[in-house]
């Protein structure tokens, strides 16, 4: 899963071990703990994502727009997590939890490994 050899695969290791790390603390009815965790998730995805699109920009990665606007969406999953009530539901939280640790996989394996063989491809 590595892109850059640098901080955005060590953001990518960072997001996924805090996914999982909500989804424990959610199962174990921390909802205090959880949300906290949640602010911190969606404020490590937006330095995350800056990074990573200021690093398109950096190479001339072609499909930059396109790569924003799946950042955008995943945002929204994770702001979506945000609204009042949702982290003191355990039940419901751990299982948003697990889309969007499958989504923050798969943005990882599916969008951010094209930008890696762009580069391998220059």
């Amino acid at each position: 899963m590595c892109i850059d050899h640098g901080p955005l695969d060590l953001h990518h290791r960072e997001l996924l071990a805090l996914t999982s790390t909500i989804t424990a603390r959610s199962k174990a009815g921390d909802s205090t703990e959880t949300e906290t965790l949640l602010h911190r998730l969606l404020r490590d995805c937006r330095v995350h994502f800056a990074a990573e699109e200021a690093y398109m920009d950096q190479i001339g990665y072609p499909y930059r727009d396109e790569h924003h606007e799946e950042h955008v969406r995943l945002l929204r999953h994770v702001e979506a997590l945000l609204e009042p009530g949702l982290a003191a539901s355990a039940s419901n939280i751990a299982v948003v939890m697990d889309c969007v640790r499958s989504l923050v996989l798969m943005h990882i394996l599916n969008d951010d490994l094209e930008i890696r063989s762009f580069i391998e491809g220059r």
